[in-house]
């Protein structure tokens, strides 16, 4: 089962769904959310947060704390977290509109037809992309730097670190 769902892609990450790409949009979540949680926690932690939720919810302290967002000041940093959905959000739609040639408008899905109309679209679908992949990569960070300010709650930690991309240094 799947912490995201079809219908949580709104507001930043809205993808225009058609009875297409729907379905491909779920397979997409089902095959890359299990390998995001592996290297965001490691394989056993990420196991216990899946086993920990009811109705998408977390129910122990110690995966609510990482799970829901939060704000906290390290020292003269600021540690922010939007969030595990979140996270996943950002980075199934960042990887989901690049690997995806039809483009994503608020008016619904569109199809290049013209090649020297389609750099400028090109374009500015990736910065979207970069743009949010970006957004997850720092709640990835904080959540990272959480547990481990918070080791001894969570001993089975084994996640990996994520660093932000530039446009063209992907």
């Amino acid at each position: 089962m799947s912490i995201l769902q079809v219908d949580d892609f709104y507001g930043l990450t809205a993808i225009s769904l058609n009875v297409y790409t729907e379905e491909d949009l779920q397979s997409f979540i089902d095959d890359n959310e299990p390998i995001y949680l592996n290297q965001l926690l490691g394989k056993e932690l990420a196991d216990l947060l899946l086993n920990d939720l009811v109705n998408g919810e977390p129910q122990s302290e110690r995966f609510i704390n990482i799970f829901d967002e939060f704000f906290l000041v390290n020292g003269c940093e600021q540690e922010i977290s939007e969030g595990i959905l979140n996270l996943l959000r950002y980075l199934i739609y960042s990887d989901f509109i690049k690997n995806d040639d039809s483009g994503h408008t608020i008016s619904g899905t569109t199809y290049q037809e013209n090649e020297v109309s389609g750099a400028p679209n090109v374009v500015t679908t990736a910065r979207k992309a970069e743009s949010r992949k970006n957004r997850g990569v720092r709640t990835w960070e904080a959540i990272r730097w959480y547990i481990n300010e918070n080791s001894e709650v969570y001993p089975e930690y084994a996640g990996v670190k994520k660093t932000v991309s530039f446009l063209g240094l992907i």
